[in-house]
């Protein structure tokens, strides 16, 4: 059985198709929403739009065109992508991206904004920004969550590798910043990006960070983000300068972790660094692509499964979403024929045991 559900591969006028996240609306259909290029650019802050497919039977196959839900001159951007997808309680759901802009300096501006859907996704608020200030702030794709408190939580990063969390208590109307901020502390780590946040059991967070030490770095609240513990490594997520996600499974409650896995347990050639960022090189180290799972709130992880191994693509910014019977996957996967890991697009359909158990059969 092949995984492999959908290709959104680049094209001539669709030089990218990058970072989405899944939801499922209240009549039983899912959706995949992502940032879409046109023109004749891949660069991040090129021309982009949020298209949507959609899947009306669990994910094992999606729609052939794309519906635009927000085009990036209407919304008065340069470029809109990093796209996630929450739905609430009451059945609304919320969109979240990030826009980019100009400013009249020459810079650009990279502003969180959220939208709301009451009717499904077939119709959408405008978007509107959850900061009032300018600057340069990222939410990477797929990273807002709801607590069981009822409070949303954003967790975003400066250019100055700085981060923030910014939370909402009355369902998205209005945010603001959570008291503390975290910085790289000491001579090992000088960059945070794209951090991500998981409630646990206990009610306590756990923060995830990309950082250029070969290490994603973690860090824990007990407060609901108004004060962390300070971020650390964690020796068994060695990885390249790419974002790791995680979910929790709701059949069996265990936490599923998706990461680019640098230890040396895997028949691949060894992986290459560049200089922070990705350089020139199509790949950046970002293969393989791992999957595992703890049963004690991330203390430990086991079953460690190798999902892309190809050492010539590229493969991050990884969406999760979990149906009844499946775990669902969307990440980039570019690299082939010249092109750079963040061109290409799929969606990966794994199926589940009722207990939860993943099978891997076909990959």
């Amino acid at each position: 059985m092949n995984p492999d559900v959908l290709l959104l591969a680049h094209h001539a006028g669709n030089p990218r198709n990058s970072e989405g996240a899944f939801a499922e609306t209240s009549d039983g259909r899912l959706i995949f929403v992502y940032s879409r290029y046109t023109g004749d650019s891949w660069h991040d802050h090129a021309a982009a739009d949020l298209a949507c497919r959609e899947s009306r039977d669990g994910g094992r196959s999606w729609s052939g065109t794309d519906r635009i839900l927000f085009d990036h001159r209407e919304s008065g951007a340069a470029n809109l992508m990093s796209v996630s997808l929450l739905t609430l309680p009451s059945g609304r759901l919320l969109l979240f991206c990030c826009r980019k802009s100009a400013s009249p300096e020459g810079t650009m501006n990279c502003i969180p904004c959220a939208a709301h859907s009451d009717d499904g996704a077939q119709s959408w608020s405008e978007l509107r920004p959850l900061l009032a200030q300018e600057g340069y702030y990222v939410l990477a794709n797929d990273r807002v969550i709801r607590l069981r408190s009822g409070k949303l939580l954003a967790p975003l990063a400066t250019e100055k590798s700085v981060l923030q969390f910014w939370s909402s208590s009355d369902d998205g109307g209005s945010w603001r910043q959570e008291g503390e901020t975290l910085v790289p502390e000491g001579s090992d780590c000088t960059v945070y990006q794209e951090p991500g946040v998981i409630e646990l059991a206990d009610g306590s967070l756990w923060c995830w960070i990309r950082t250029e030490t070969g290490f994603q770095y973690g860090a824990f609240s007990r407060d609901e983000g108004r004060t962390w513990s300070i971020p650390s490594p964690m020796p068994e997520f060695h990885s390249p300068m790419a974002p790791m996600s995680v979910k929790r499974n709701p059949l069996n409650g265990r936490l599923v972790a998706v990461w680019n896995d640098h230890l040396d347990r895997w028949d691949v050639p060894p992986p290459v660094y560049t200089r922070p960022g990705w350089g020139d090189v199509p790949t950046a180290g970002r293969h393989p692509l791992v999957l595992a799972e703890s049963s004690d709130e991330g203390k430990t992880w086991h079953g460690a499964r190798r999902i892309e191994k190809d050492p010539r693509r590229g493969f991050c910014y990884i969406a999760m979403h979990f149906t009844g019977d499946a775990l669902l996957l969307g990440y980039c996967c570019g690299g082939l024929e010249g092109s750079i890991m963040l061109q290409d697009l799929k969606i990966v359909r794994l199926p589940m045991q009722p207990e939860g158990s993943l099978d891997f059969a076909g990959i």
